[in-house]
């Protein structure tokens, strides 16, 4: 379709919403590309929307994408979620698009987390052009700051009814006789994806970038290591120092076993709850005496190979202060592995939720290359290790949790990798989780799941149930 110069050129566009790598976005669908036409006939530009995009802040759609930056200026976005209204307005207030668009609940809570959107754009006539035109290089975006109704981003309101999960028997305590496995497990993650989110506002690239490592593993020209190991941290200091240079005392020093761990369960995305049973048998062995931390030999072998997915979060159950003295209550931990680049030593990662908050993720290496988890604990806490921007006290402090933290968590840990325990679905106790893997083609190869999935560890086998709501 052409328009002359001086006509009002007009775009047949449709506006989908998507995740790409994590990021909420918008891509607009064109059946139709709009051409523009000088009085003379002489082609002006062969694309009157691309064209609108380049000269407000569009850029090349490059692999892996980078969406990091500000928004651009002068764009403005609303979403109605009443009745899915989109109206977006090029800088000057020219409509840009005025339609509808229908979205999920999660992109809605990640746009308005965000406070903004990535529109992308290119000669995309239907829904299957858009990998196509991404991997050409034919695609440009845009980051636009971005409105949607207060009403929309409201998490829903938790059952109040009692509810009987599959395999229980009978109804889980709300309130008295200890936690309650339903509600701690979705709060757990309720908080797993805003910890996603919350490292997407800090590193937009940081989902594409370790997806385009994970690629490229073993690749001409690129490192390559064991298949337990999705991508070491090695990545996660690239996406957090870009320039490769940090000097002692950088506080994105910490942030590392972040992206490391955040990007990983991203894949999977699976919260797991040890029934208290399952983790009864492995208590005892942890400790020699209250407080006093057992020589647990380390079996290196059965670790390596039996996270269930390449990295899972533990949600624990909560902790009263007098059960864990000075040390902080854990609210749950992020395992996965790590291949040390520095010798190849093999990693036990442990990422503790103290908070819920992204300064309260705190990694804890556990060295799979020692004897016992006491000689790795031994060998990580001491003060000096901490830097000289802490006080001598708190690096004491910081020391005591790193030696204690592993053996807080350890017989969950151990439950999770026990042959004899029963992994299965909260929902449908017959299925089991499986690692994430790549998909044959297309890019990106690695993506996240759709959504969060809960599992069960216990003694026996759960049966099917009934589930009230």
């Amino acid at each position: 379709m052409s328009s002359k110069q001086g006509d009002a050129p007009i775009s047949r566009l449709r506006a989908q919403s998507a995740h790409l790598l994590g990021e909420a976005v918008i891509v607009m669908i064109q059946p139709e590309t709009v051409a523009f036409l000088g009085e003379d006939g002489s082609l002006l530009t062969g694309d009157t929307v691309e064209l609108a995009v380049k000269e407000h802040g569009g850029k090349v759609l490059t692999l892996p994408p980078d969406f990091g930056g500000e928004p651009a200026s002068g764009w403005t976005a609303h979403l109605n979620t009443s009745n899915d209204e989109l109206l977006i307005r090029l800088p000057g207030g020219l409509a840009f698009y005025d339609g509808t668009m229908p979205t999920t609940g999660q992109w809605r809570k990640d746009v308005a987390a965000a406070g903004s959107v990535v529109v992308i754009t290119g000669p995309m006539a239907t829904g299957a052009d858009i990998e196509p035109m991404i991997v050409q290089g034919a695609a440009h975006w845009t980051r636009i700051p971005f409105t949607v109704d207060s009403g929309s981003v409201q998490p829903e309101a938790a059952p109040k009814a009692l509810r009987t999960v599959p395999g229980t028997g009978g109804d889980l305590p709300s309130s008295g006789d200890g936690p309650d496995p339903e509600a701690v497990t979705v709060a757990a993650g309720d908080r797993c994806q805003a910890l996603v989110r919350a490292m997407r506002k800090r590193y937009p690239s940081a989902l594409g970038q370790m997806a385009h490592f994970a690629d490229q593993k073993g690749a001409a020209g690129f490192e390559d290591w064991p298949d337990w190991c999705w991508v070491p941290m090695a990545g996660a200091y690239a996406v957090v120092c870009p320039t490769g240079a940090m000097l002692p005392g950088d506080p994105r020093a910490d942030d590392m076993a972040r992206v490391a761990a955040l990007s990983t369960w991203w894949l999977t995305k699976g919260v797991y709850w040890i029934d208290s049973d399952a983790a009864a048998k492995h208590v005892d062995q942890v400790w020699s005496r209250p407080g006093v931390p057992a020589e647990k030999p380390l079996r290196t072998e059965r670790i390596l190979g039996g996270l269930p997915q390449q990295c899972v979060y533990i949600a624990l159950p909560p902790q009263p202060p007098a059960e864990v003295g000075p040390l902080p209550a854990l609210q749950g931990v992020f395992v996965h592995l790590e291949h040390d680049f520095r010798g190849g030593r093999p990693e036990l990662r442990l990422l503790l939720d103290r908070d819920g908050t992204w300064e309260g993720l705190m990694g804890v290496p556990v060295l799979l290359d020692r004897p016992t988890l006491l000689a790795s604990a031994r060998e990580l806490a001491k003060p000096e290790a901490f830097g000289r921007t802490l006080s001598e006290e708190e690096r004491e402090a910081m020391a005591e949790l790193v030696r204690l933290a592993p053996f807080l968590v350890w017989p969950a840990v151990e439950a999770l990798l026990d042959p004899d325990l029963v992994i299965s679905g909260w929902d449908l106790p017959g299925e089991q989780p499986q690692p994430a893997v790549p998909r044959a083609s297309g890019v990106p190869r690695w993506k996240g799941a759709p959504q969060v999935a809960r599992w069960r560890v216990g003694v026996v086998a759960p049966k099917a149930g009934l589930r009230k709501v």
